[in-house]
């Protein structure tokens, strides 16, 4: 865990058939975006969760994984699937978990890989449908809702929220993440 002797946070340039991650250890934020089809999952995703480890040991906080996977493989797809068993654990202890998956309209299947893991596992998480122009150049859309219409900590906020830390979390490390006070929000 090399990136994690100098820093909580770890970050993975993406490749072509890797995605970006941001691990940000003061928001407990995990962001992936982009395509995973490495040759070799096992090597990326170890890392990602050596971090998860370290931070549900060490930390009483709660975690959002915040997910714009356009395309996984099978070995990407189990990969996650220990992610969200780990996540899965931790919430059955009562810590405060929660996913949000994206996905770009044009593509049904990570639509429905996105519906069956939230079928597959108890803590909070949804996916939402993005535009392929937000998609294309992951920048945020501007929010024009306020609140969740009555329900304090209802999926509006928790996921905006979880949107807002990861936008934050890109542009503290180099990122796109967009401008102060931009977040995306599926509800226009």
């Amino acid at each position: 865990m090399p990136a994690m002797e100098n820093s909580p946070d770890l970050t993975i340039e993406a490749t072509q058939s890797s995605p970006s991650v941001i691990a940000d250890w003061q928001r407990g934020v995990i962001t992936m975006r982009g395509e995973s089809y490495p040759e070799n999952s096992f090597s990326l995703y170890e890392q990602i969760l050596d971090w998860l480890d370290q931070y549900l040991d060490m930390s009483d906080a709660p975690l959002s994984l915040d997910l714009e996977l356009n395309y996984l493989n099978t070995s990407s797809v189990r990969a996650m699937i220990e992610l969200f068993d780990r996540l899965e654990s931790a919430a059955a202890t009562g810590r405060s978990v929660a996913v949000c998956w994206r996905y770009d309209t044009r593509n049904p299947r990570a639509a429905e890989l996105g519906e069956e893991l939230k079928e597959d596992y108890a803590f909070p998480s949804r996916s939402w449908p993005m535009n392929h122009e937000h998609a294309a150049s992951r920048r945020p859309i501007r929010s024009t809702g306020t609140g969740d219409r009555g329900e304090p900590g209802g999926w509006k906020s928790q996921c905006n929220e979880a949107a807002r830390s990861a936008e934050a979390s890109v542009a503290a490390h180099g990122g796109s993440g967009g401008t102060a006070g931009e977040h995306y929000s599926p509800f226009r």
